[in-house]
């Protein structure tokens, strides 16, 4: 998931929190970083500690707030009480599972879109979460004035807006981790970013001589649409999909019906939440165009925590697991359904399920990797000195579900390439 859908879909619904980083990497491991040739931290961790040290200062700003409207809402409304939480980050670990919230309403998109984000924007929640936390300490000290009735009227307004502040701060938090793992990825690996930089190029290119094209005069220079064909080559070739693996299967039961079957492991003890993400993944993955029909169907294949430790040794429920060496413990003839990360992502054929409450498009999103299909978008970096790193997505088709999990979904495209390269349809 890009960085402008997570904002989005928090916007909107602050409980979505983050949903997809490519490492999952506790943050304390990021905090320190590597040092300049002169000893110090550099840029991008010296600005990320900077800004974490805001996030700190606000959350326990949050958190005095708590511990004084508590005991206000005791005596004078109690029904209101039980509604407020104080300010936490949300933990992750083996077995621990997130909310699948509904989806957004899809929205036509129609054209590239580009997402940036930095310690900067980051900077600029922190200050805006934390003006409104000011405001809200103002209309609490303004109640003592009010008649009874007006002020237990108050006091809901206010519990509302504490719990926005609240699901606000978690969110600030995910951000924070966010691009502590970015940041350090691009002065890892340099160079996929520089190369992410010449894709954005090309994509920001076409976009601009397609729309020329729609705004002006029929033309018979065909150098415009030579220049499209050449950069959609481009960026075709840098997306293109990887074969599926050998153990997805296409049937072709019908003269009109196509399923895509999938052996899914999983060690999720909660049988509840596997069904729900049955259902969420096989109804993403079902289309039907001019009377075709095509579906994909999980072979969901439940596997024992003790059966992947038979040492003994089976991690506790929130216990911080070495995630790679735990997807190694399950059978290699199908794909994985875990838990241990600290967010929602796909590792090879593994997706690893994190804590933080995710839109369910973004699971069949994620399951289209463990097809073979790549991200649609790119991402690519610039430095802005003493900021750190400035992170720039420019995202290729808002509407497919491979470029925009917020809002994307799955064509008829997306299966015929699958069953183009199946070796095993059969009716």
């Amino acid at each position: 998931m890009s960085y402008t859908q997570t904002v989005s879909a928090t916007r909107k619904a602050l409980p979505l929190a983050l949903t997809w980083l490519i490492v999952a990497e506790p943050i304390a491991a990021q905090v320190t970083g590597p040092t300049s040739a002169t000893g110090a931290p550099p840029a991008y961790v010296t600005r990320g500690n900077e800004v974490e040290h805001r996030y700190q200062a606000h959350r326990a700003n949050l958190d005095r707030f708590y511990k004084r409207i508590v005991p206000i809402l005791d005596s004078a409304a109690p029904e209101l009480r039980s509604k407020l939480l104080p300010p936490a980050d949300i933990p992750y670990g083996y077995q621990i599972l997130p909310t699948l919230f509904p989806n957004p309403t899809q929205t036509k998109q129609g054209r590239i879109k580009l997402s940036p984000f930095s310690w900067s924007r980051t900077d600029s929640v922190i200050t805006r979460e934390a003006d409104s936390l000011v405001l809200l300490e103002n209309r609490l000290d303004k109640t003592a004035s009010l008649d009874t009735a007006a002020r237990r009227s108050e006091y809901a307004s206010i519990a509302d807006e504490y719990r926005r502040l609240v699901y606000g701060q978690r969110f600030i938090a995910d951000l924070v981790q966010y691009n502590r793992l970015w940041q350090s990825e691009i002065a890892r690996l340099p160079g996929p970013y520089a190369n992410a930089r010449r894709l954005q190029d090309a994509a920001i290119e076409r976009q601009r001589i397609l729309d020329s094209l729609a705004s002006a005069q029929s033309s018979a220079d065909p150098r415009p649409k030579l220049r499209i064909a050449m950069l959609s080559q481009i960026l075709d070739s840098a997306t293109r999909k990887a074969p599926a693996p050998a153990y997805v299967r296409v049937t072709h039961p019908s003269e009109h019906q196509w399923i895509v079957n999938v052996p899914l492991y999983t060690d999720i003890t909660d049988s509840g939440f596997v069904e729900q993400v049955r259902s969420v993944i096989e109804s993403g993955w079902h289309v039907q165009d001019n009377g075709d029909d095509f579906s994909l169907k999980l072979d969901i294949k439940r596997i024992s925590p003790a059966t992947l430790y038979p040492q003994g040794d089976i991690p506790a429920k929130g216990a911080h697991i070495d995630v790679p060496k735990h997807v190694d413990r399950f059978p290699k003839d199908g794909g994985v359904l875990t838990t241990g990360s600290n967010t929602t992502y796909v590792w090879g054929k593994a997706i690893l399920i994190g804590p933080h409450g995710i839109a369910r498009r973004v699971l069949v999103h994620e399951f289209g990797h463990l097809l073979g299909f790549q991200d649609g978008y790119f991402r690519s970096s610039r430095s802005e000195s003493a900021d750190g790193y400035r992170v720039v997505e420019v995202i290729l088709d808002p509407e497919s579900i491979v470029a925009a999990p917020e809002y994307g979904y799955v064509t008829r495209q997306h299966f015929d390439q699958l069953i183009g390269e199946s070796t095993s349809t059969h009716r």
